[in-house]
Protein backbone atom coordinates (compact mmCIF):
# COMPACT_ATOMS: atom_id res chain seq x y z
CA UNK A 1 0.00 0.00 0.00
CA UNK A 2 1.51 3.40 -0.98
CA UNK A 3 -0.20 6.66 0.12
CA UNK A 4 1.02 10.43 -0.64
CA UNK A 5 0.01 13.58 0.05
CA UNK A 6 1.61 16.98 -1.26
CA UNK A 7 1.04 20.48 -0.32
CA UNK A 8 -0.08 22.74 -3.08
CA UNK A 9 -0.88 26.72 -2.97
CA UNK A 10 -4.44 25.98 -3.08
CA UNK A 11 -4.83 23.81 0.08
CA UNK A 12 -2.75 26.13 2.19
CA UNK A 13 -4.99 28.52 0.98
CA UNK A 14 -7.48 26.60 1.32
CA UNK A 15 -7.01 25.64 4.85
CA UNK A 16 -5.89 29.11 6.10
CA UNK A 17 -9.10 31.28 4.40
CA UNK A 18 -11.44 28.92 6.34
CA UNK A 19 -8.77 29.33 9.59
CA UNK A 20 -8.23 25.64 10.40
CA UNK A 21 -4.38 25.83 10.35
CA UNK A 22 -2.77 25.89 13.99
CA UNK A 23 1.01 27.41 14.04
CA UNK A 24 1.43 24.98 16.41
CA UNK A 25 1.32 21.07 16.55
CA UNK A 26 -1.93 19.69 15.98
CA UNK A 27 -3.77 18.34 19.43
CA UNK A 28 -6.31 16.61 17.87
CA UNK A 29 -8.71 15.30 20.45
CA UNK A 30 -7.63 17.96 23.15
CA UNK A 31 -9.87 20.73 24.44
CA UNK A 32 -6.89 23.19 23.81
CA UNK A 33 -6.79 22.19 19.94
CA UNK A 34 -6.78 24.98 17.79
CA UNK A 35 -6.69 23.26 14.11
CA UNK A 36 -4.85 21.44 11.56
CA UNK A 37 -1.03 21.13 10.46
CA UNK A 38 -0.53 20.66 6.44
CA UNK A 39 2.77 18.77 5.54
CA UNK A 40 3.54 16.51 2.74
CA UNK A 41 4.38 12.82 3.41
CA UNK A 42 4.45 9.52 2.07
CA UNK A 43 3.90 6.16 3.25
CA UNK A 44 4.55 2.40 2.10
CA UNK A 45 3.59 -0.31 3.80
CA UNK A 46 4.28 -3.93 3.64
CA UNK A 47 2.28 -6.37 5.24
CA UNK A 48 4.34 -9.48 6.44
CA UNK A 49 3.49 -12.96 8.15
CA UNK A 50 5.22 -15.14 10.14
CA UNK A 51 4.32 -18.14 8.29
CA UNK A 52 6.39 -18.59 5.60
CA UNK A 53 8.38 -20.97 4.16
CA UNK A 54 10.84 -22.56 6.84
CA UNK A 55 8.93 -19.87 9.10
CA UNK A 56 10.60 -17.10 7.72
CA UNK A 57 8.45 -13.91 7.19
CA UNK A 58 6.34 -13.50 3.51
CA UNK A 59 4.50 -10.57 1.97
CA UNK A 60 1.09 -11.38 3.26
CA UNK A 61 -1.25 -11.18 0.34
CA UNK A 62 -4.81 -10.35 3.20
CA UNK A 63 -5.49 -7.46 4.56
CA UNK A 64 -7.31 -7.54 7.63
CA UNK A 65 -10.53 -5.78 6.51
CA UNK A 66 -11.10 -2.73 4.66
CA UNK A 67 -13.83 -0.31 4.09
CA UNK A 68 -15.21 2.75 2.14
CA UNK A 69 -18.21 5.46 2.19
CA UNK A 70 -18.22 9.53 1.54
CA UNK A 71 -20.94 10.95 3.66
CA UNK A 72 -20.78 13.78 0.33
CA UNK A 73 -21.96 16.66 2.95
CA UNK A 74 -19.97 19.83 1.95
CA UNK A 75 -16.54 19.99 0.41
CA UNK A 76 -14.44 21.53 3.39
CA UNK A 77 -17.26 20.42 6.45
CA UNK A 78 -17.58 16.95 7.63
CA UNK A 79 -21.25 15.30 8.09
CA UNK A 80 -22.82 15.97 11.30
CA UNK A 81 -24.59 12.94 11.70
CA UNK A 82 -20.66 10.65 11.27
CA UNK A 83 -22.63 8.42 8.98
CA UNK A 84 -19.71 8.18 6.10
CA UNK A 85 -17.50 7.17 8.57
CA UNK A 86 -19.96 4.88 10.50
CA UNK A 87 -20.28 3.24 7.17
CA UNK A 88 -16.76 2.84 6.78
CA UNK A 89 -16.17 1.36 10.15
CA UNK A 90 -18.89 -0.98 9.50
CA UNK A 91 -17.74 -2.44 6.25
CA UNK A 92 -14.17 -2.61 8.02
CA UNK A 93 -15.22 -4.72 11.03
CA UNK A 94 -17.35 -6.99 7.98
CA UNK A 95 -14.94 -7.24 5.63
CA UNK A 96 -12.45 -8.41 8.63
CA UNK A 97 -15.30 -10.84 9.82
CA UNK A 98 -14.54 -9.23 13.73
CA UNK A 99 -17.10 -7.23 15.62
CA UNK A 100 -16.39 -4.04 17.27
CA UNK A 101 -15.40 -5.92 20.42
CA UNK A 102 -12.71 -6.90 18.80
CA UNK A 103 -11.24 -4.13 18.52
CA UNK A 104 -8.86 -2.86 21.15
CA UNK A 105 -7.70 0.88 20.20
CA UNK A 106 -8.45 3.16 17.00
CA UNK A 107 -5.94 5.10 15.13
CA UNK A 108 -8.02 7.90 13.99
CA UNK A 109 -7.99 10.58 11.22
CA UNK A 110 -7.33 12.99 14.34
CA UNK A 111 -7.26 16.47 12.45
CA UNK A 112 -7.10 18.78 15.24
CA UNK A 113 -10.65 20.96 13.93
CA UNK A 114 -13.51 20.71 16.23
CA UNK A 115 -15.62 19.93 13.82
CA UNK A 116 -13.58 16.72 12.50
CA UNK A 117 -12.86 15.88 15.79
CA UNK A 118 -16.38 15.48 17.05
CA UNK A 119 -17.84 13.59 13.79
CA UNK A 120 -14.95 11.15 14.43
CA UNK A 121 -15.66 10.88 17.91
CA UNK A 122 -19.83 10.61 17.83
CA UNK A 123 -18.63 7.88 14.91
CA UNK A 124 -17.29 5.96 17.33
CA UNK A 125 -19.29 5.39 20.07
CA UNK A 126 -21.84 4.76 17.32
CA UNK A 127 -19.69 1.61 16.44
CA UNK A 128 -18.35 0.61 19.80
CA UNK A 129 -21.20 1.25 21.97
CA UNK A 130 -20.38 -1.47 24.88
CA UNK A 131 -17.16 0.11 25.49
CA UNK A 132 -14.91 2.89 25.56
CA UNK A 133 -10.90 2.43 23.62
CA UNK A 134 -8.13 4.66 23.64
CA UNK A 135 -7.90 6.48 20.95
CA UNK A 136 -4.84 8.42 19.11
CA UNK A 137 -4.13 10.09 15.89
CA UNK A 138 -0.41 10.72 14.76
CA UNK A 139 -1.16 14.35 13.13
CA UNK A 140 0.44 16.20 16.35
CA UNK A 141 3.82 14.20 15.22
Amino acid sequence: MVACDSITEFIFSGFSSLMALDSEPARPFDKNRAGLNVGEAAAYALLMSKHGRHGEPSCSRDNSGLGLSDDANHMTGPSRESEGLILAVSKALTSAGIGPDDVGCISAHGTGTVYNDAMEMRAFHAVFQQRERPVYSLKGA
